[in-house]
């Protein structure tokens, strides 16, 4: 009725519309035939509703700011996330390799060692073995010559039984001995057979 001018009213800066009282006191008394249509609202009220925008476009606007910043924070922080993942993963792979290699080294270190200890005791085995066999020479060529002394002219007077008696105890001397006694082996025969 308001708006085909029936009563009087005006609207609001919120698009409402208001009815004047006086228009519907005139609606129920018929002598008052007389009504006004809807005007639009006072440039007060115009001003104020302009002003009520201004602000609920500000308060959108900060809003809006504070969702950016929040976001732009959001995103830094997964940003250095990812960022602290990478190095972990990076020092992570990092400190790998150096096992990695340190375990390698030491392993190669262990392969050292084994083929050292290896050639060590090949060669302590040589070593025995030539010892072994100039312990066998010396007192082979030892024996060779005392029996050769006992076969000398000089001791021909003995038997047969005191021959192997004498030949027996050079040997036994001779066995008691080592190669380090080759410069006194003719002394130490000479004197065993005098005993």
């Amino acid at each position: 009725m308001a708006v085909d001018g029936q009563l009087d009213g005006f609207r609001t800066p919120g698009g409402h519309i208001r009815i004047v009282a006086e228009s519907i006191e005139a609606l129920r008394e018929p002598r008052r035939p007389q009504v006004r249509s809807v005007c639009d609202a006072s440039p007060v009220l115009q001003n104020r509703r302009e002003r009520l925008e201004e602000l609920t476009l500000e308060a959108q606007e900060h809003r809006a700011r504070r969702e950016l910043e929040k976001l732009r924070r959001e995103d830094q922080v997964e940003t250095d996330r990812l960022e602290a993942e990478a190095q972990a993963r990076e020092d992570e792979a990092v400190q790998r390799q150096a096992e990695i290699e340190l375990e390698r080294e030491r392993l190669e270190l262990e392969r050292a060692q084994q083929k050292a200890r290896q050639e060590r005791e090949q060669s302590e085995e040589r070593e025995k073995r030539e010892a072994k066999q100039a312990l066998g020479a010396f007192h082979c060529r030892w024996q060779m010559k005392a029996s050769e002394a006992v076969s000398a002219y000089e001791y021909r007077w003995l038997s047969a039984t005191q021959r192997k008696e004498v030949v027996g105890g050079l040997e036994a001397e001779v066995e008691k001995r080592q190669p380090t006694d080759e410069p006194r082996m003719g002394t130490i025969l000479a004197r065993s057979l005098e005993a």
